[in-house]
């Protein structure tokens, strides 16, 4: 799979919110530290902010026009900043904590990348599929594939533990070629 430099593309990747630390795993969901992270998370307007931030500066350099990516969490502010006029489209690879109304009303296409133990999010790919973008947009379902495995942890073996399949490793690739793809057809 390409670099993103390959594709006379720029990339800015803000990193706000921080992961959850993984010397606190597992996660106790009933510390006042994981309250205090998950409450951080749920304010949404910041990160859109950055983005909004970001896209200008993309602008300044000559950019024409944005796409968003929105990994797990970051899938939500990314929709939310895309239903704001941030960006033309939204790729969302193994998004979580999302319901039908972060993609009502659709203001460009939308991908979502699923792992197998993500969410079914029935509801959004239901509205996926009938939203004036259906043409563009897609929702695929990678069942062999961990939540995680685009991100920072990925890509995975299993849920914590580095690939050393070559048929995952593959798998990831083409998830990875899925988004630049998404990308290359929409901004």
């Amino acid at each position: 799979c390409p670099h993103p430099s390959a594709l006379t593309a720029e990339a800015v990747i803000p990193a706000k919110k921080k992961k959850w630390p993984t010397h606190l795993t597992p996660i106790d969901r009933e510390s006042d530290a994981w309250k205090a992270f998950f409450t951080r998370l749920q304010d949404l307007e910041p990160v859109v902010g950055e983005l909004k931030k970001n896209e200008s500066l993309l602008k300044s350099f000559g950019c024409t026009s944005v796409g968003l990516v929105g990994l797990c969490w970051g899938a939500k502010p990314a929709l939310l900043a895309l239903k704001e006029g941030t960006g033309v489209s939204c790729c969302c690879p193994h998004p979580s904590a999302l319901t039908a109304e972060a993609v009502i009303p659709a203001k460009g296409p939308i991908a979502f990348l699923m792992s197998k133990n993500d969410a079914p999010l029935d509801d959004v790919r239901e509205e996926l599929e009938k939203n004036e973008y259906a043409a563009k947009n897609f929702f695929i379902r990678y069942e062999d594939l961990h939540h995680g495995f685009l991100g920072a942890r990925g890509p995975l073996q299993d849920a914590f533990a580095p690939v050393t399949d070559s048929a995952i490793a593959a798998r990831v690739a083409e998830a990875a070629e899925t988004v630049i793809t998404f990308l290359k057809n929409t901004v």
